[in-house]
């Protein structure tokens, strides 16, 4: 029998698009799409196998909120240290591609996609008590404070694979991994004040630079729906998905020499001690998170050429594992086209 199958699953960091509009031979609904792949030189006669690669770029809105954070090193300190919340955002351009295989109602996913040329700037405060010999020149331990701006350039870069299958030639489920990494290179600069064990201060600028890499993965599930447009002026289908992340996220910093001016001269603050000095620790946390879009797509005159206009979002709040919550948001509009082998 013939079926026409939805737009099939196209997934791209938990939100999913639909690609493939068009008529697949049903011959055997029960074959297991691993046992398809896996046997594939000798049963590519019995069964509809179809390849559709694609290709689309566009913009995506990204923004890294970090909260408000206290934390003490451990359970001798007595002052915790504390973080201001922060954000860094921008809309910043992507491309991206992948490949689709179909055999029957089943399907496999890959897509990679890389956004660049973000950036932003942003300030923040920061308090702790310095332990150990982190001047050479100052007694401690002492409180230090730091007002902090950060200016920040960033890319990301976005990993899924998904399955499914079509349970009705408008219906659609799937479910697969996905990853994102967005990799943050940070110059900062502040007005550094230390507070002496004898009750004097030391005020100055400090500056220096540090890398921060932000990395989430873990599976997902949804579903999707497909509407039939047809009219004299346009044919096509429109796709409305929903999908649910079970992500795990943390951070990695990466400090560089930071300079200190006290006004009796430079000071070079080694890597070791900027976390101390600026009350940063790497983050750890997990969400549950939905996202959702929606995908136009159309027909050309070139025959199996299907372009697409699409616009997708989700926002990832990670509830920090003893450190500070913070949250991914991302919306994309993205144009494309695909092509049916």
């Amino acid at each position: 029998m013939n079926c026409t199958l939805p737009l099939t699953a196209e997934q791209a960091n938990g939100i999913l698009y639909f690609n493939n509009y068009g008529t697949i031979k049903v011959k055997n609904m029960h074959v297991c799409v691993w046992v398809a792949f896996l046997l594939l030189p000798q049963i590519a006669n019995a069964l509809d196998f179809n390849i559709q690669p694609r290709i689309d770029a566009g913009a995506v809105y990204f923004e890294f909120d970090q909260s408000d954070f206290n934390f003490r090193a451990n359970s001798t300190d007595q002052f915790p240290a504390a973080v201001d919340g922060f954000k860094l955002r921008d809309t910043m351009p992507f491309v991206r591609g992948g490949i689709t295989f179909f055999v029957d109602r089943f399907f496999l996913d890959v897509d990679i996609q890389y956004a660049f040329d973000g950036d932003d700037t942003t300030q923040f405060s920061t308090s702790s008590v310095l332990p150990g010999r982190t001047f050479r020149n100052l007694p401690l331990p002492a409180a230090a404070a730091v007002d902090n701006r950060i200016d920040s350039e960033f890319d990301r870069t976005e990993f899924a694979v998904s399955a499914g299958f079509a349970i009705t030639e408008h219906f659609v489920i799937f479910a697969g991994y996905k990853r994102a990494e967005t990799n943050f290179n940070n110059e900062m600069q502040g007005e550094l004040e230390i507070v002496l064990p004898n009750n004097s201060m030391v005020r100055g600028p400090v500056s220096g630079s540090y890398d921060v890499d932000f990395i989430y993965d873990g599976p997902f599930v949804g579903s999707a729906y497909t509407w039939d447009i047809q009219t004299d002026f346009i044919e096509g289908g429109l796709a409305a998905n929903i999908g649910v992340a079970f992500l795990d996220g943390k951070t990695r910093l990466e400090f560089g020499n930071f300079l200190f001016d006290d006004g009796s001269g430079q000071e070079t603050l080694e890597p070791s001690s900027i976390a101390n000095l600026v009350a940063a620790s790497d983050l750890k946390g997990d969400t549950i998170g939905i996202s959702l879009g929606i995908q136009w797509l159309g027909f050309t005159p070139v025959k199996q050429l299907t372009y697409t206009l699409g616009v997708n979002g989700y926002r990832y709040d990670f509830d920090g594992s003893n450190t500070a919550d913070f949250t991914d948001t991302l919306v994309r509009f993205s144009v494309g086209v695909q092509y049916l082998f």
